[in-house]
């Protein structure tokens, strides 16, 4: 991982070396401790970020907030470096990554779990409403043919869209354009 930006923000000698610094936020981060004082006590009570200091100075949590603010861009970069390092060592599967909206909880409790049934009638409930959607579509802008799916949809939308730039383009040029109705000759 490339740390030059990050020693460049802290050029001084500080209580504790940056990418030490940098280890411990990434080790207390996926230990689900986000607060300047939950760290400095992580920082005080664990063995393993003691390790990761490598230094007998515990860096106190008003030190933890100045390194954060300081180097608040630079961190972004560097977890991202990070995880692409993880994807090359294959430690991150990717055979299956979905974003879709969903929002799952990292903390289990009684009311955060999601019933298989629910999600199934939910997804019956939105392909019935897409399938009214696609009627209705049909109904009121296509009449030439019926489109099945919504890919269909999207297609034609976009040629007529590039039909419309086309237009747009002759008449700024000057070409006289001759219109039956709504529909384009």
């Amino acid at each position: 991982m490339d740390f030059s930006n990050l020693l460049q923000v802290f050029p001084n000698k500080t209580k504790v070396h940056p990418v030490n610094m940098f280890a411990v936020i990434i080790y207390a981060y996926s230990q689900g401790k986000y607060s300047t004082r939950d760290i400095e006590f992580l920082c005080r009570d664990s063995q393993r970020t003691q390790y990761l200091l490598n230094s007998p100075n515990v860096p106190s949590y008003s030190t933890v907030s100045r390194f954060l603010s300081k180097a608040s861009d630079i961190i972004y970069e560097l977890f991202c470096q990070f995880v692409e390092k993880l994807f090359k060592l294959s430690e991150i599967p990717t055979e299956t990554i979905y974003i879709d909206g969903s929002k799952i909880e990292a903390y289990a409790n009684k009311y955060s779990f999601v019933w298989k049934k629910s999600t199934l009638k939910y997804k019956e409930k939105l392909e019935e409403n897409i399938l009214e959607l696609i009627d209705e579509f049909n109904k009121y802008f296509n009449k030439e043919k019926e489109l099945d799916n919504i890919f269909d949809i999207f297609s034609y939308l976009k040629n007529l869209k590039f039909k419309k730039f086309t237009v747009e383009v002759k008449e700024k040029q000057g070409i006289t354009i001759f219109r039956k109705g709504s529909v384009l000759c």
